[in-house]
This record gives C-alpha cells, sequence and structure tokens, in this order.
C-alpha cells in the first residue's frame, strides 16, 4: 500500500473507513506498519473499532481456532491504542469484545485477554472487573448449553484453552489473578465431563492440561501428576470416574495434537493406570 493511500483513509476520523482500514491492515502486515507510523490523536477514535472488526473477522474466518496471533497486523493498531487510550474507555469496550467469543471462541477470548491484561503495566484491580465479566458469562451461557455448543467452543488442535481460560498465563502468580482459581470454576467440571463424552478428541485433552498439578507443571520435560484439589473440586465423587476416563483416551487417535501435547497425554495415561491399579 502506497503511504497516501493509507492517510487518506486514516484522515478525518470516519467511522465508515473503518471496515477498509481494517481489511488493509489484515490483508498486509506493511500496510498494518504504515498506519502505526502515522496514527496520531485524529485517529484514536477508529483504534478500537478497527480491533473489533479485525476480531470479528478472525472469529469469521478461524472459527474456534481463531487466534490473535493468526494476524500480526493487528498488534500494529494495539501497540498505539495501548499508548494513546485511557484504560476507563478500553476497559468496557474490552469486556464486549471478550464476551462476543462466549460460546464459540474461547481460544480468541485467551488471546485478546492475554494482550491487554497479562502484562505487569496492570494490577490485579484492573483484572478483576474483566475476569468477573468472562466467569459470569460463561456461567450464565454454558449452564443450560448443550453438549455441543461447549464442544464447538474449544480449539481441538490447541489443547490449553481449558487452562488458560481459568488459571491464565499468570498462573504462576495467583494473587494477580482474580477468579483464578479451580474452586472459581469447579461449575464447569460437570459440564465439561459430560460433554467429553459426546467429544472425547476435543474435551478429554483440555481436562487433562487442566488437572496438571502445578509443581509437575513447572518441570522444564513433560511430567504429569494430577492435581487432586483440581479433582476434588471439579469431579467430587466421579474423581475417578475421570481418571477412568483418563486412563481409556487414546492418544493416537488425537492427530489434530502436537507432539508436546501428546506426551502429556501418555504421561497422565501412565499416572491415571497407576493411581487405579493401587486402589483395587
Amino acid at each position: 500500500m502506497r503511504d497516501q493511500t493509507m492517510l487518506r483513509l486514516m484522515r478525518g476520523s470516519s467511522q465508515d473507513k473503518v471496515p477498509q482500514l481494517a481489511n488493509e491492515i489484515i490483508a498486509s502486515e506493511s500496510a498494518a506498519g504504515v498506519f502505526e507510523y502515522f496514527a496520531d490523536r485524529t485517529t484514536a477514535t477508529l483504534l478500537l473499532p478497527i480491533l473489533s472488526h479485525i476480531h470479528g473477522e478472525l472469529r469469521r474466518r478461524h472459527g474456534v481456532a481463531a487466534d490473535l496471533k493468526q494476524n500480526e497486523g493487528v498488534f500494529a493498531v494495539w501497540r498505539v491504542a495501548r499508548a494513546s487510550i485511557d484504560w476507563h474507555v478500553i476497559e468496557p469496550w474490552l469486556i464486549d469484545e471478550l464476551l462476543n467469543c462466549i460460546p464459540g471462541y474461547l481460544r480468541l477470548l485467551n488471546s485478546v485477554y492475554y494482550f491487554w491484561l497479562a502484562t505487569e503495566e496492570h494490577t490485579r484491580q484492573q483484572r478483576e472487573p474483566v475476569r468477573r465479566a468472562v466467569l459470569d458469562a460463561c456461567k450464565t451461557r454454558f449452564a443450560d448449553a448443550n453438549a455441543g455448543t461447549l464442544c464447538d467452543s474449544f480449539d481441538p488442535s490447541f489443547p490449553w484453552v481449558l487452562f488458560h481460560l481459568v488459571f491464565t498465563t499468570d498462573f504462576e502468580q495467583p494473587e494477580l489473578v482474580p477468579y483464578g482459581s479451580a474452586s472459581d470454576w469447579a461449575w464447569l467440571g460437570p459440564l465439561l465431563l459430560r460433554a467429553a463424552r459426546v467429544c472425547p478428541l476435543t474435551l478429554m485433552p483440555q481436562l487433562i492440561i487442566a488437572a496438571n498439578d502445578f509443581d509437575t507443571r513447572r518441570r522444564t520435560v513433560i511430567a504429569y501428576r494430577f492435581n487432586d484439589q483440581f479433582l476434588r473440586e471439579w469431579f467430587g465423587e466421579k474423581a475417578s470416574e475421570f481418571i477412568g476416563m483418563v486412563r481409556g483416551f487414546d492418544a493416537d487417535d488425537a492427530q489434530q495434537l502436537d507432539a508436546n501435547a501428546i506426551g502429556y497425554i501418555r504421561a497422565a495415561k501412565a499416572d491415571a493406570e497407576e493411581r487405579l491399579s493401587t486402589s483395587t
């Protein structure tokens, strides 16, 4: 894109230019770079609408697998918005964007949350209303949903969606993550356990990754040990049933997963086998 072409689109701050600007930024990283270079106070009102349009386009194009990393151009707009817009303006917009991902696009929800709030520049107090809104929306929209809705909300090729939804990428600093404990999300356990019988290739890897003990997760090599607190709070008396489902899950069927994820599943199956054999 020629610089003058981008400048003509950017000047005037007309909202009807948002779709064209967003589409140019999605189509070309160089166009995104030109936008970032020329952005100034006159374009401030365009920034969040452009990001909203890009999020919608990612959902349309990639469905459940949508992720900000699928379009590098979005980060040019994000950097400008983060540097030039007050947080009290961003917060309600961000909440709306995250809720637009429930149900159906939880990987994108995690991605958007990460780039706005998983930084050292934000406090627990800033994260609190956003996390509360996500938790409440998930409760409302998933509580009465059928298994298909839950199955269709998790990317089967990326089994860390559930873990990031519950604990976020800041799980090693739990004091900074509001509503980031297993107990806050324990209501989701029975729903996912039922849905996992319908779509095991999608949900069993998600549950296996989420149920790994935190100390084991910190190791630099693949290792697995069930988090007993997680099992109690999420599955209660059905914890043994879940462990049995893990033991019976065929990792060879999960061809959509990478070698790292398969390694964790096989390690979980080994732990499940040991637990069940010693309990009988």
